[in-house]
């Protein structure tokens, strides 16, 4: 996705990223005994990357990790959503809905983004379309490997309080 998303917008860098997702690669067979140290050695590496690359590069190493190492796939699914809050990037919509249920998919989705996707739908979509985005995030959660949240009944009766269904609809 990252080599894609610079292929098209900073051609120029084609190379270097290339290069750096070659060498995220090879520092993959290390991450399985140390994700946590396989991500810190890679924020150091991130911090030379213009701001607009980082939630590119973040989202494709979560990729890269979500299948054995869960945790740190959504470490750097928020690495991510920080870069595109702290340097006000845009972001596209349907990308984005496709990313977060890739990573609920995965059992990859932080709990915490789950509110925080709940309200943006909230803010991108009417409120029915909001409630069955939401839903489907939640199917491909449950779907997946990864623990529910443990707010989740209160979530969905938010969502489909908002999208004006009955009590039975929640449930």
């Amino acid at each position: 996705m990252y080599p894609d998303w610079v292929r098209a917008y900073d051609p120029g860098a084609e190379p270097a990223v290339r290069e750096l997702l070659a060498e995220v690669a090879r520092g993959l067979p290390g991450a399985y005994g140390k994700p946590g140290r396989f991500l810190d050695g890679l924020e150091r590496r991130a911090r030379q990357l213009p701001p607009a690359h980082l939630p590119w590069f973040w989202d494709t190493v979560g990729h890269r990790l979500s299948g054995p190492h869960r945790r740190a796939a959504a470490r750097a699914y928020g690495l991510a959503r920080t870069a595109e809050r702290d340097h006000e990037l845009p972001v596209d919509a349907g990308h984005h809905r496709a990313n977060v249920l890739l990573f609920a998919r995965a059992g990859a989705l932080p709990a915490a983004a789950l509110s925080g996707h709940q309200a943006w739908l909230a803010t991108v979509l009417e409120p029915e379309a909001a409630h069955e985005e939401f839903v489907r995030v939640l199917d491909a959660w449950a779907a997946s490997p990864g623990e529910p949240p443990a707010d989740l009944a209160r979530r969905v009766r938010a969502s489909a309080r908002a999208a004006g269904l009955a009590q039975a609809e929640d449930a």
